[in-house]
């Protein structure tokens, strides 16, 4: 515990695995130490992995995407839990850590220990953890885990194969190495902010948390690719993921026009209409956007229309001609929207083969007909929340099924399960352990 000398138990020692062993494409301590069968019981195509989870908000959504797909995702939170069990929105409104929807959100499929990784028995463990994972998933600033004796280095002495990915705001490198950012931070910094909003007004930030869910993705995507090379080099790696420049990649055309022109992008007003480009029309019930670009389209939008005699000359075959007199296209474009609701503009549109976007709130996706018809959000239940409907593995394979194997989990709930059933300690060891606050 903090403040030993010693740890409570003996070294983990290095470099278990031989030459024999490594080049599988799972961690064979994996299955000497949980077997198959055992309290694994994951389904999914990673399902013989396992990956070590030291993420915050910036990756949760990796760390999300690993376990739905089957791998066992071990969440390594600190005494008392995750402080992402402190982030709103609550059940129920009690702001209690196992009320927190968004931690509850990004952590179904997942196991929780807790562990001090700043104490000498705390980082013992994790060591001998390192020997039965494949992966490890982190947001620590840069130079955290060294400080700790548990950067890559380390861990590769302990477990050659490991796979360790870094998720920060600026990277391992450069100046902005060592600064602190956010989402908004990155999204700012990467240019998209600065193209959000009316001209010549303060720029708009998006709800959500673009720039991390970007870059969880790639790093999940990283961390499956290190994995595949290891299958075939036997060795792990290091992936170096910076949150800054995944948000480049939500940008758009703006970073490749700049970079390859030095032309810099400029904002386009919302308030005046292109018709095919930036056409957001008020319905019934909400708004919905109307893209029509090919001759085809038009003509279909013609006919719905009613064929207004302004509108049949042939000039406006040409898109061009179209976006110069927008003003005399848009009051009949507007007028047609207003008789629908969104859904029955989108379902006119689709039986006239144009292309209409209604403007869905979060509740519509989640009760729209796609969504029950593809069976998106699974019934779960949670010990604290109760029966919700959890939305499901984004990826839908025919040959390995993936689904939603348990709720989001309690804080240490499964530290016997882990330390005891899995690495040997006895109960007497994992409650002078708690007592010293290692765990």
């Amino acid at each position: 515990g903090r403040g030993h000398g010693r740890p409570l138990f003996g070294a983990s020692g290095r470099g278990t695995r031989g030459d024999n062993t490594i080049w599988m494409s799972h961690s064979p301590a994996f299955d000497s130490v949980v077997g198959r069968g055992s309290a694994v019981t994951s389904i999914g195509p990673l399902s013989r992995f396992r990956v070590l989870d030291l993420a915050g908000p910036a990756c949760m959504f990796g760390t999300k995407l690993l376990a739905d797909l089957g791998a066992d995702v071990i969440k390594v939170e600190p005494p008392g839990g995750d402080p992402c069990r402190r982030r709103p929105p609550f059940n129920q409104g009690v702001p209690a850590p196992e009320h927190s929807l968004y931690f509850t959100h990004y952590n179904a499929n997942k196991r929780s220990i807790t562990l001090d990784l700043a104490t000498p028995d705390g980082s013992e463990l994790f060591l001998r953890l390192v020997k039965t994972a494949d992966a490890v998933l982190e947001t620590y600033p840069p130079g955290y885990l060294e400080s700790l004796g548990l950067g890559y280095a380390r861990l590769r002495e302990v477990n050659p194969g490991i796979v360790m990915t870094s998720v920060t705001p600026f990277g391992q490198t450069g100046p902005y190495r060592d600064m602190q950012g956010n989402d908004t931070v990155c999204l700012a910094l990467g240019g998209l902010v600065a193209l959000s909003g009316e001209p010549n007004s303060a720029p708009l930030v998006a709800p959500g948390e673009l720039a991390y869910g970007m870059a969880s993705s790639f790093a999940a995507l990283g961390t499956l690719v290190a994995l595949y090379h290891r299958s075939c080099s036997g060795q792990g790696q290091h992936v170096d993921v910076s949150v800054h420049e995944a948000s480049v990649h939500i940008a758009g055309y703006a970073v490749p026009i700049y970079s390859a022109t030095r032309r810099k992008p400029f904002r386009k007003s919302w308030r005046s209409r292109d018709f095919e480009l930036h056409d957001l029309y008020p319905c019934l019930d909400g708004y919905a956007r109307m893209f029509v670009v090919p001759r085809t389209h038009w003509q279909a939008l013609v006919e719905w229309l009613g064929h207004p005699e302004e509108l049949m000359s042939p000039v406006f075959v040409d898109s061009r001609t179209r976006r110069e007199n927008s003003d005399i296209i848009d009051p009949h474009v507007a007028r047609l929207c207003r008789q629908y609701t969104k859904d029955g503009l989108y379902q006119e549109g689709q039986r006239r083969h144009i292309a209409v976007s209604p403007m869905n709130t979060p509740g519509e996706f989640v009760e729209s007909r796609q969504t029950r018809g593809r069976g998106v959000f699974l019934s779960t239940e949670h010990p604290f929340i109760g029966p919700y409907r959890h939305m499901g593995p984004l990826h839908r394979f025919s040959k390995t099924p993936a689904g939603v194997r348990r709720p989001a989990p309690m804080v240490g709930q499964h530290n016997a399960e882990v330390y005891c059933g899995e690495l040997g300690l006895t109960a007497r060891q994992l409650s002078a352990l708690r007592a010293a606050g290692a765990v």
